[in-house]
């Protein structure tokens, strides 16, 4: 390594070598030829840039002004329903600890500017505290407790609020959106659309949910099911009309496709519904029944009655539809049906069958529709008042229903558990909505009268059909409002009291180079040695005053370092304060 003869003198790099021949260069450094003659130190060209006493300064300001608006940012997070349901309580989490990193910065340079203020106010600064302040290292050696627990708390402040608004319960947030026209009707599931047959799937798919939530014995009623089963109770069941796919589409496509934002829609609307009411029969209908149908061999289908069997030996099934006389009751009407299964007893048909009226009737309705999932939450029946729905659907469609005898080994609840028993008005609202859902078919439907009784449309102006977007949310705690106004409340503090210690020679830009500007040489000499180590063998007081008329018209900011005894004997009498609107340097 190339060293430095000790006859050299080190030139500053802002006042260059005369010339080439009169200097050589050192690992980058330029240093003046012994045979160069010495330049005056007054000819030295300084860099120093003066800097006028402020009150409040500009980044003060800014840092007052950053911290409150990230905190009202914080607030419209919290309580605009519209962003928080946009956002998702996971970009919630995200934006607040971005909040929370950016308010610290403005906290932190504040917090220590004003320490550095109070140290030298007080008169019993340390150059140890200084360094750490200035630095902002809290494992600075020989730096006092106060010092330390300054950095120690900003440390871990930015942690700990992170960490205080982490346990809010989440929350559902609903805000309500335009809503669009919607069409309605006894519209088949989504994903079985393409299933155009007799609606013996659509059958089983509606009463699925119900079956699998009654065999868990969870028999509370009402309870709604699926998509659009209201079980009111074992007496009545009541199929909703739904939204058609297009409007279900056009209702999914507003949910934002990023799972985590946990977006859904909550669809209100008043509609048409199939209601399946089992009455009691009184003895005179059973005596007719029996009549007409309880000669019927058990084996034997009678398509003028509608007469299903099966099932196998000694257990047989029965349904009549359209009335106890056909001749009455076209097999058009569905109005009026009866079922029955006859038992190990060897009761006859009559005995056992259960009547069951079928009406169309107004619901209202709830339902959620999120990305993976469309279901009905809510429904109740509504009065109809003077305009009751038409029955038209029922009493004059074409809606033969002998094919869903089939069904009735499914619904055959006699060999199950009375718990789990299989609710027959369930069974005969699904296969008579099922019937009225294949009615969607265009080449069936375009010419039946009562095609807009199955098939018609909610205006979005209409008070009955309201559309709410809702999202899982963090709870609106007056406790996460606080943790976002610790930041602010530290930083306004601080700089109201940096500002009322404004005449303490300490400005924003304080740190390395305000203090090797301002040390005398002979101050420095206490320094000696710690040039690599940047370490003191003991604390080292720092004195700051005011000198007189230095240079450049302005006075000049110096500093001096030692024992307490020490800068008491070599501290001139200098003022220890600036003035507000004063130039110094």
């Amino acid at each position: 390594m190339a060293t430095v003869p000790e006859s050299y003198e080190l030139l500053p790099t802002a006042e260059p070598a005369d010339s080439v021949s009169e200097a050589g260069e050192i690992a980058g450094r330029t240093f003046m030829n012994p045979s160069t003659p010495k330049k005056d130190a007054s000819m030295v060209k300084s860099d120093g840039v003066p800097s006028k006493v402020t009150i409040i300064s500009v980044l003060d300001a800014c840092a007052v002004v950053a911290s409150l608006v990230l905190a009202v940012f914080a607030l419209v997070v919290i309580y605009n329903t519209g962003v928080a349901i946009a956002l998702g309580f996971k970009y919630q989490f995200v934006v607040f600890g971005l909040v929370l990193s950016a308010q610290g910065f403005a906290t932190s340079r504040q917090v220590l500017l004003c320490a550095l203020r109070v140290l030298f106010d007080r008169g019993n600064a340390c150059l140890q505290d200084v360094e750490a302040l200035s630095r902002n290292s809290m494992f600075t050696k020989k730096a006092s407790w106060t010092a330390v627990t300054i950095l120690v708390t900003l440390a871990a402040l930015g942690p700990l609020l992170s960490a205080l608004y982490k346990p809010f319960f989440l929350t559902y947030s609903s805000e309500r959106i335009s809503s669009i026209e919607g069409h309605f009707g006894v519209n088949p599931p989504p994903e079985l659309l393409n299933l155009n047959g007799n609606g013996i799937a659509l059958a089983v798919n509606r009463m699925t949910p119900f079956w699998q939530t009654r065999s868990n014995r969870s028999t509370s009623t009402p309870k709604t099911y699926g998509q659009n089963t209201l079980v009111i109770n074992e007496n009545m069941t009541v199929m909703l009309d739904t939204p058609s796919l297009d409007t279900f589409q056009g209702l999914r496509a507003k949910l934002s496709p990023n799972e985590d934002k946990n977006q859904s829609i909550s669809l209100s609307a008043d509609v048409n519904a199939t209601v399946s009411n089992n009455v009691e029969m009184t003895d005179t209908e059973r005596s007719d029944f029996g009549k007409i149908f309880d000669n019927v061999g058990v084996d034997c289908v009678s398509s003028a009655f509608h007469w299903c069997t099966g099932l196998g030996k000694g257990w047989y099934a029965g349904m009549v539809l359209g009335g106890v006389n056909p001749s009455k009751f076209p097999p058009a009407n569905l109005s009026v049906n009866y079922i029955g299964i006859w038992n190990q007893q060897k009761k006859t048909f009559s005995q056992v069958a259960q009547k069951f009226l079928i009406t169309r009737q107004y619901a209202r309705g709830t339902w959620h529709i999120d990305n993976s999932t469309f279901s009905l939450t809510d429904a109740t029946l509504i009065d109809a008042g003077p305009h009751p729905a038409s029955q038209a659907p029922l009493t004059t469609g074409p809606l033969g229903l002998d094919l869903f005898g089939q069904l009735l080994e499914e619904y055959n609840y006699k060999w199950y558990d009375f718990e789990l028993e299989r609710s027959p008005t369930t069974f005969m609202a699904s296969i008579v909505w099922a019937r009225l859902a294949t009615l969607r078919i265009e080449d069936r439907s375009e010419n039946l009268p009562y095609f807009k009784d199955v098939h018609y449309d909610k205006l979005a102006n209409e008070a009955s059909y309201t559309l709410n977007l809702q999202g899982q949310t963090v709870s609106r705690s007056p406790w996460l409002v606080l943790i976002f106004l610790v930041h602010p409340i530290l930083t306004v503090s601080a700089t109201l009291l940096k500002a009322w210690l404004h005449k303490v020679p300490v400005s924003d830009q304080f740190g390395l180079v305000s203090l090797l500007s301002s040390l005398p040489h002979e101050s420095s000499t206490i320094l000696d040695g710690a040039g690599y180590s940047g370490t003191l063998a003991r604390k080292v007081r720092i004195w700051l005053g005011v000198k007189k008329g230095f240079e450049r018209n302005h006075d000049r900011i110096v500093a001096y370092l030692g024992s307490e005894d020490d800068l008491e004997k070599a501290v001139p009498k200098l003022s220890t304060q600036v003035e507000s609107g004063q130039t110094y340097c």
